[in-house]
């Protein structure tokens, strides 16, 4: 219908569903990214890349690209009112293409406009005795993304998806069985597209009970309202009783995770530099990650590993943080040894966290920058531990291989998200700093 009343003139074409056309727009603009490679993002690596929303390029490809996107803004524009299941697709994968190029406030604004769709209509759905499978997979891709960038930039108030996780449910896991077009027999590649779908569903349901259980330790550890209990002599104790909670259910989440999800058919995302052995107490759930012949696509299993070590990190940052701002009565507190473990599961998170994603090639496909953000603040705790002589016996030998890997992830990830050169030239001063102090107590 479009190519005939745009290239032919054809007035007799039907009217054009414009959020569906909206939504093929954009998925044209990710596979036109996808397929020319500039996704995968690696240092030294000679890669043309333009903006999505720029005409400076002289390759076709990339003009074609970029005129399509500026004919899908126009319409996600008009659209922005419409309130139908494909308006809300197109504006989830509008975020999710603009991540992958690089621009993280445009990803961001279509991902909280998309959050704010759902949210609306969350409140129609949770009314229905059946909620289709294609909203509850928009739902929860909606709500790990939104939530991601919530978790990083605070401009704006959340926009309350997250009353309806629990009405909600997660995508089916089996796909409909039932042929392509009533004239065309079973196929094996209709089958793999079915289970292609079931992977998608398993990979989609598994990230959001992740990213809902990070929500739960954001809420519970570091929500301004339970800043209170910082200030009280009982804290310490508080905070290891909670951390005891909420690592034990980090970790059987990863432990029931389905097989597949955690093995790679082949080497597609180089793994040169990863880590090989983990830390004791992280092998039970990512043992399995390694070594196993098929499954998941490579870069998916590093993401679900890295979300581990995130969780890790992110459970018990605050014994890092009360025993620095503690530090001159530390030696003297009743919780002193049970706080210093803590401390290391924090360490032994950035430290995982760094190596899993020290590999040759990063996909921007997925957003890098949640993941570039994160990495940045693990080096810096990294790079502070390494000052207080509290934390020496907890760092690993190969700290400063993993401080140094920090800064070259973070590189990385700037061939994508060009604001991350703030960040390196942060790393490198506070760098310079740590290395002049330690310096002087050695004297």
């Amino acid at each position: 219908m479009v190519t005939a009343r745009e290239v032919y003139g054809n007035d007799e074409t039907a009217t054009v569903d414009m959020p569906q056309y909206g939504l093929l727009l954009v998925v044209l603009c990710l596979a036109l990214l996808s397929s020319s490679g500039q996704s995968d993002i690696c240092i030294g690596k000679n890669r043309r890349y333009s903006q999505p929303f720029s005409n400076s390029s002289n390759i076709p490809e990339d003009q074609l690209r970029s005129e399509l996107w500026c004919k899908a803004r126009l319409i996600l524009g008009y659209v922005s009112t419409d309130m139908s299941l494909e308006a809300a697709q197109a504006n989830m994968l509008a975020s999710i293409y603009m991540g992958a190029s690089g621009a993280v406030a445009e990803a961001f604004h279509w991902a909280h406009a998309t959050a704010v769709k759902c949210e609306s209509m969350a409140q129609l759905q949770a009314k229905n005795e059946s909620i289709s499978d294609g909203f509850r997979r928009l739902y929860w891709i909606s709500f790990i993304y939104e939530c991601d960038f919530i978790s990083e930039i605070s401009v704006v108030s959340p926009s309350g998806i997250a009353r309806y996780e629990d009405k909600i449910p997660y995508p089916a896991f089996t796909a409909e069985n039932h042929p392509i077009s009533p004239s065309v027999p079973e196929s094996s590649e209709a089958n793999s597209i079915r289970s292609q779908e079931e992977l998608v569903a398993f990979q989609i349901t598994t990230n959001s009970a992740i990213r809902r259980f990070l929500n739960t330790v954001n809420s519970v550890v570091y929500d301004d309202k339970e800043q209170f209990r910082t200030r009280r002599s009982n804290y310490a104790s508080w905070l290891l009783r909670i951390s005891e909670d909420l690592w034990s259910h980090h970790s059987a989440i990863y432990r029931n995770l389905p097989e597949f999800l955690l093995s790679n058919p082949s080497q597609d995302v180089p793994m040169t530099g990863a880590d090989t052995s983990s830390p004791a107490s992280l092998q039970s759930p990512t043992a399995r990650i390694q070594g196993i012949p098929v499954g998941n696509n490579s870069w998916n299993i590093l993401r679900l590993k890295g979300r581990y070590y995130a969780g890790q990190y992110i459970i018990h940052r605050p014994f890092i943080e009360f025993i620095v701002l503690n530090i001159d009565n530390f030696e003297s507190h009743p919780c002193k040894d049970a706080v210093l473990k803590r401390s290391k599961s924090c360490l032994d998170g950035c430290m995982g966290f760094i190596k899993v994603f020290d590999v040759q090639t990063v996909n921007s496909l997925t957003c890098l920058f949640p993941t570039g953000m994160v990495t940045f603040t693990m080096t810096i705790i990294l790079m502070v531990a390494t000052i207080f002589p509290i934390f020496k016996d907890l760092l690993p030998d190969d700290v400063e291989d993993v401080i140094l890997g920090g800064k070259r992830n973070l590189a990385r990830f700037s061939q994508s998200v060009a604001e991350f050169s703030w960040h390196i030239e942060i790393l490198e001063r506070l760098d310079v700093a740590r290395r002049n102090r330690i310096v002087r107590h050695e004297e």
